[in-house]
């Protein structure tokens, strides 16, 4: 059991075999996942636990191209297990993983990650999302920039899922859609902005729901422009906007589609 808050630290220069106690070569770990696993290895008596990945500079970001997968919550848990860039500059930390989610989190595990671009390009047919959010895990996110993904920028689902964005944060790559809520999940996007590089391209929609997925969109301002369909629901899912117009409320080129039982309110 930790007394104290703990700080895990990442490096590329790093060494998993190290403590991840102390920001330097000899002490820090290679990869995010390690501090992940120590980090729920540990029992947190009810402190917190943060993990801080070293930042590049402008122009040269440090860029780590191992998956992550947060899977249950450590003892004593009482908070998110933060996941963040050394100096909180997202264009100076990237997350790009290849032929995975990025970021996976399942089981009840509770995640919030800030200050990274993440991207999870592949090959067809490997679909992969920047966060994959099942299995009653949660993943609050905000100050981050989502590059290009096959599947999803976030995708979640299945009962007791959920996500939330708590900052602003960016869009600067395409995907098949930007969220996904499906079987029972949820995903908030209340009182914050998106801001959009270009005009970025969505092949199905901007935001899609299906099988009771809840999408709540209080307030959420979108700056720049899309390609695609704003949004499909349907199978009894709702987007909630508190009575905003579907029109113009989210970012795409097409209208939306409401289909069978799903509400746009």
């Amino acid at each position: 059991m930790i007394t104290a808050d703990r700080i895990y630290y990442v490096r590329p220069d790093g060494n998993d075999a190290n403590t991840g106690l102390a920001n330097t070569a000899a002490d820090a770990f290679r990869t995010i996942q390690c501090a992940v696993d120590a980090a729920l290895s540990i029992d947190w008596g009810r402190f917190t636990v943060k993990i801080v990945a070293q930042s590049g500079t402008a122009g040269s970001p440090t860029v780590y191209t191992d998956s992550i997968s947060v899977i249950g919550t450590a003892p004593g848990q009482r908070t998110a297990l933060v996941i963040q860039s050394s100096d909180a500059t997202f264009s100076n930390a990237c997350i790009s993983v290849s032929g995975k989610d990025a970021i996976a989190v399942s089981f009840g595990a509770w995640v919030r990650v800030t200050g990274f671009t993440i991207s999870a390009p592949s090959t067809l047919p490997v679909t992969a999302s920047c966060i994959n959010v099942t299995a009653g895990g949660r993943c609050d996110f905000g100050n981050i920039a989502f590059g290009s993904a096959t599947y999803m920028h976030v995708n979640v689902a299945g009962t007791g899922s959920t996500a939330a964005a708590v900052a602003n944060f960016a869009i600067s790559g395409g995907a098949q859609g930007f969220v996904h809520v499906t079987n029972g999940a949820q995903v908030s996007l209340n009182n914050v902005t998106a801001y959009l590089s270009g005009t970025v391209p969505f092949s199905a929609y901007f935001a899609g729901l299906a099988a009771c997925g809840i999408l709540q969109a209080y307030n959420f301002v979108a700056s720049g422009a899309a390609t695609g369909p704003r949004f499909t629901v349907h199978k009894n899912s709702i987007i909630d906007t508190s009575g905003q117009s579907p029109l113009t409320y989210f970012p795409g080129s097409s209208a939306g589609v409401e289909a069978t039982g799903g509400r746009w309110v």
